[in-house]
């Protein structure tokens, strides 16, 4: 039986093991490396305490309400509002008094030439029937 010393932050903390240490005990290095623990041999230890229910619970309530809560906020018509009035005075101007009294000529014009044509028309078929009364 061997005690071994350990030196640590703590006072002296001595082992028994139930064999003898040497160079050619080919155990030599795996022993020395069990002796201290990952504490003294510089490693920090975490404690990672996984979650349990709670977090389920919170994730699930998160992955809801995230999307409804976007939703609901980006989607404001106060937010909208100045854009599309914008937007839809660029693509149709507010028409003034001339272009609507040019559109009137321009509907009085059209008329006028249709209503041309159909004369036309009536008095060419009225020429045709009574030519072929005639014969």
């Amino acid at each position: 039986m061997v005690k071994v010393e350990h030196k640590t932050s703590s006072p002296l903390r001595t082992t028994t093991l139930p064999f003898k240490i040497t160079k050619r005990n080919p155990q030599y290095l795996y022993n020395c490396l069990l002796l201290k623990s990952p504490k003294e041999r510089g490693y920090k230890i975490l404690k990672i305490k996984m979650g349990n229910w709670f977090l389920e619970v919170f994730k699930l309530g998160l992955y809801v309400t995230f999307p409804v809560a976007t939703f609901y906020v980006f989607n404001q018509a106060t937010l909208f509002e100045p854009w599309v009035v914008k937007m839809k005075r660029e693509l149709y101007p507010p028409e003034s008094l001339t272009s609507q009294a040019e559109i009137r000529s321009l509907v009085r014009e059209m008329r006028d030439k249709q209503q041309a044509d159909l004369i036309k028309q009536l008095e060419k078929e009225e020429l045709a029937y009574k030519s072929s009364k005639r014969l």
